[in-house]
C-alpha cells in the first residue's frame, strides 16, 4: 500500500506550478505589464469620453496616466479653451456664453479628474498578479492530476 494519495498528486501539481509560474514573473512581468497595461486602458478610455480632453494628444495622455502626472482642472480647462476657434479666453468664453456654461466645462473636466479609474493601484495590481499565478495553478494541477492513468487511494 503506497502512502501517496491523489490530494499529494494534486498538490505536487500545483505546488510545482505555482513555483514556476511565480519564477516566471519574476523575471518577465508579463502578468503585472499586462494588468498595468488594462487599467491604462480603462482610464484612457474613460477619459476620451470627456470631450474637453480631446486636445490631449494619445501619446501625452497615455504618459499621463502611465506616470499618475495628471495636471489640475484649471490646466485642462485652458487647453480646452485654446482650440476654440476663433481665439478666445476663458474670461471671454464666461461673457459670450455665461458662467454656468463656462462651469459646466470645469465641472465636467472635475468629474473626470476625480474618477477612481484614473488612478493605478499598486496593490490591486500585485493581487491581479498573484490571484492569476493561483488560478492558473489550481487549473494546471486539476488537468494534470485528472490525467493519470490509474486510480490512488
Amino acid at each position: 500500500f503506497s502512502p501517496i494519495t491523489s490530494q499529494n498528486i494534486y498538490d505536487d501539481f500545483y505546488a510545482t506550478e505555482l513555483s514556476d509560474l511565480t519564477a516566471q514573473e519574476v523575471i518577465d512581468s508579463v502578468r503585472y505589464d499586462g494588468f498595468r497595461d488594462t487599467v491604462i486602458l480603462g482610464a484612457f478610455n474613460e477619459i476620451r469620453t470627456n470631450e474637453y480632453f480631446d486636445h490631449v494628444v494619445d501619446v501625452d495622455l497615455n504618459t499621463t496616466i502611465d506616470a499618475q502626472s495628471y495636471g489640475d482642472m484649471q490646466s485642462y480647462l485652458d487647453g480646452y479653451i485654446a482650440t476654440i476657434t476663433p481665439a478666445t479666453t476663458e474670461a471671454q468664453l464666461i461673457i459670450d456664453e455665461g458662467e454656468p456654461f463656462v462651469q459646466a466645462i470645469r465641472d465636467s473636466i472635475q468629474t473626470t479628474l476625480d474618477e477612481t479609474v484614473l488612478v493605478i493601484v499598486e496593490l490591486d495590481l500585485t493581487n491581479s498578479v498573484n490571484q492569476s499565478i493561483v488560478d492558473d495553478s489550481t487549473t494546471h494541477a486539476t488537468t494534470e492530476s485528472g490525467l493519470i492513468g490509474f486510480t490512488i487511494g
